[in-house]
């Protein structure tokens, strides 16, 4: 199965894909939004180059209770969104630290900094995949 992955932010929004038989993730590209909108037209691109069966979004909780706050409910609203237009089945992850972890390996790999966005919706794939693939053949 393919799964589609974003990390989900008002200005840039990673997108990466991966696949339960290799439960790994690649980076796709970083889309610019305005107030957390992206250019819809080429999320639908890329969906309609990967067909991906399931998209999962980063639920990006505070650090410290895991409260709801802003940025979550925008994500939230995102997910949705997706899931209305796409008609594909949409699920949310905790995305806690995926965006530091990812920071760490742009220093590592010397990367630039928008591709921090794609690898932190590597990171959000490959957790779901970890978690649930067997869940889902």
């Amino acid at each position: 199965m393919t799964v589609m992955g974003f990390d989900f932010g008002l200005k840039r929004i990673g997108v990466a894909i991966g696949n339960t038989i290799t439960c790994k993730g690649s980076p796709l590209t970083t889309l610019s939004a305005i107030q957390g909108v992206p250019h819809w037209q080429t999320i639908e691109m890329l969906i309609t180059e990967w067909h991906p069966a399931l998209l999962v979004v980063g639920a990006p909780y505070e650090k410290q209770g895991g409260t709801d706050q802003f940025i979550l409910h925008c994500a939230k609203k995102f997910a949705h969104k997706l899931q209305t237009r796409y008609q594909i089945k949409v699920e949310m992850i905790d995305e806690r630290y995926t965006s530091a972890h990812a920071r760490e390996i742009k220093k590592e790999h010397k990367l630039h900094q928008h591709t921090v966005d794609s690898v932190a919706a590597v990171l959000i794939i490959e957790d779901w995949l970890t978690k649930n693939h067997t869940a889902h053949p």
